[in-house]
């Protein structure tokens, strides 16, 4: 049970399953208010972000190119990452 008696929904902190494993919730909680004040987990922003709403990146066309040819020089040997070093070469090419 939450605090007010209600059950936690998906996604939500269960007191008891934090309990089975060694951590107190009531604890950490009175130790976060202490620290940051009263109803500071309540305030908190949920830092997870959804998949499915994150907003896509936006590119220039400079930068699409520049990412085009980086791509290209992160393939041609193999590599399996591309690495700030691969940018040079787009950032440098021709046409810029």
């Amino acid at each position: 049970m939450l605090p007010g008696g209600e059950e936690p929904a998906a996604g939500r902190i269960d007191p008891d399953a934090l309990r089975a494993i060694g951590i107190g919730y009531y604890g950490v909680r009175a130790a976060t208010e202490q620290t940051f004040g009263s109803g500071a987990l309540e305030s908190a922003p949920d830092r997870r972000v959804s998949t499915d709403r994150a907003p896509k990146p936006r590119f220039t066309p400079d930068a699409k190119r520049c990412l085009e040819a980086a791509l290209r020089v992160t393939v041609e040997p193999h590599h399996k990452r591309l690495e700030p070093g691969h940018l040079l070469p787009g950032a440098a090419a021709p046409g810029r």
